[in-house]
């Protein structure tokens, strides 16, 4: 019963955290250039110091997809395993039909760790 509790209190802070904030979305069918800075940590920390995407307020839905992209670059020894700091250049292009969003461009590597 829990877990039933849990689900719906989750589904509901969701909903209410995209009624509040959805209208900073993009919209679908755009394509914003911009660019952000994150750290993957050495305790599996994955942390945003800084996003531009001046065109449109980052909402919600941004910060879900942005999550998801870094998480692909890190997991099974991406490009962005290892302990750091990098930025991503480029574009977020959200469909206008379902589908996944994209982040198209550049991530670099600012300085690495922990690596002699």
């Amino acid at each position: 019963m829990r877990e039933i509790g849990a689900q719906i209190t989750g589904a509901r802070a969701a909903a209410v955290i995209h009624e509040t904030f959805g209208h900073l979305d993009a919209k679908p069918g755009e394509s914003h250039k911009g660019y952000f800075i994150f750290i993957n940590g050495q305790h599996g920390d994955m942390d945003v110091v800084y996003s531009d995407f001046p065109t449109f307020g980052e909402g919600p839905g941004y910060f879900n997809d942005r999550g998801d992209f870094i998480w692909d670059l890190i997991r099974n020894d991406g490009p962005c395993a290892a302990v750091g700091i990098y930025r991503f250049d480029g574009e977020y292009q959200l469909p206008k039909r379902k589908g996944s969003t994209c982040f198209v461009g550049k991530t670099v590597c600012i300085q690495k760790f922990g690596e002699d």
